[in-house]
């Protein structure tokens, strides 16, 4: 049976679920244990035909936290997240895959009780990648920067965009107000780059935000998670097209902004694709007939600037590179996709 909701709730926890039995467990366990009484637990599950939602009633049904579970019969993790952001009454929301879990039981509380202190809208904290044995990959701190001072969106847009800072959808809460007055939703039929969009539009919106300087998340990289179809990471592009014409038409001017995104996030996004395509042994005729197919991808990679730090220079390089050399650079890619890492 639900555990009554307190009469108000700081932080709603949006978990989407499919067939997820095999980490669902640990997920929950780490939201149950955390030391914020004043949250709820919203699952979300797209029909699962494992026992993911009979595990999750039997572990919330036992804890002392506010929970719902939802069946959701439209596939797609952009649909339950925005089922779970319609049905939050947590003053900020938090989303965290079925597969990853927080590290630390007051993980949540700390971030809370930051947001209130301060007044901010997005409170940010690390995460570390590991593996499904819980062998750290990377960490947070070895590759980006924390927000340690208050800023403003564009300064923290600047930063995401190049790389310097990172936001993934379980490392950060945000003001439910933001959301909902912007009418900020995840982009539903969109399956790459989802969390990306909603983000930046969030980030748009913002006035106020800042870091703890802790990994608070463990993001678990599957193994059947490098199985999946890389070809359609070429889909990235379309979402970066869509949040240009989002900031283009906001009344601030975000014109060096969508100037990083043209010369440096989507050459990017267009390179990490190939790269990891490569790896994954899509042949070099398969990739040539997705670019020929959208003749803009070559429009970006040859608008791709230079620059110093290692994020401007590594895309710079790949792209001009492939531009000139398409085939010998998929031989070069080929031979050291174990060794090199993109993204």
């Amino acid at each position: 049976m639900n555990v009554p909701e307190p009469a108000q709730i700081a932080v709603s926890v949006i978990i989407p679920t499919y067939n997820s039995e095999k980490y669902v467990e640990k997920c929950l366990q780490s939201v149950i244990m955390q030391t914020l009484r004043e949250i709820e637990i919203i699952i979300v599950d797209n029909i699962s035909n494992d026992r993911t939602t009979e595990l999750a009633e039997s572990l919330l049904s036992k804890s002392d936290k506010a929970y719902k579970i939802i069946s959701n019969p439209k596939l797609g993790v952009s649909y339950s997240r925005n089922i779970g952001l319609n049905t939050a009454s947590g003053e900020y929301v938090y989303f965290l895959d079925s597969d990853d879990y927080l590290t630390k039981s007051n993980g949540l509380e700390i971030a809370y009780q930051l947001a209130k202190e301060r007044d901010l809208d997005v409170v940010h904290f690390g995460f570390d990648r590991v593996d499904e044995n819980a062998n750290i990959i990377s960490r947070y701190s070895r590759l980006y920067k924390y927000v340690e001072e208050v800023r403003d969106s564009k300064t923290i847009l600047k930063d995401y965009l190049k790389g310097k800072i990172w936001f993934c959808i379980g490392n950060a809460i945000y003001k439910r107000e933001i959301v909902q007055k912007n009418s900020i939703t995840f982009v539903e039929g969109c399956f790459v780059g989802e969390d990306q969009e909603f983000i930046v539009k969030v980030l748009a919106n913002s006035t106020k935000i800042l870091s703890i300087k802790a990994s608070l998340v463990n993001y678990v990289i599957r193994k059947d998670s490098l199985s999946k179809k890389t070809l359609e990471l070429f889909q990235a592009v379309d979402t970066f097209e869509r949040i240009k014409e989002y900031l283009s038409n906001r009344v601030e001017n975000y014109d060096s902004i969508i100037s990083i995104i043209n010369n440096h996030k989507i050459p990017y996004l267009i390179m990490r694709a190939v790269f990891k395509s490569v790896r994954s042994g899509v042949s070099f005729d398969d990739i040539m007939v997705v670019m020929l197919k959208n003749q803009r991808y070559f429009t970006y990679l040859r608008g791709t600037k230079f620059g110093t730090n290692l994020y401007y220079f590594s895309t710079y390089i790949s792209a001009k590179s492939f531009l000139l050399f398409p085939r010998i650079s998929f031989t070069v890619m080929k031979m050291f996709s174990r060794l090199l890492v993109f993204g």
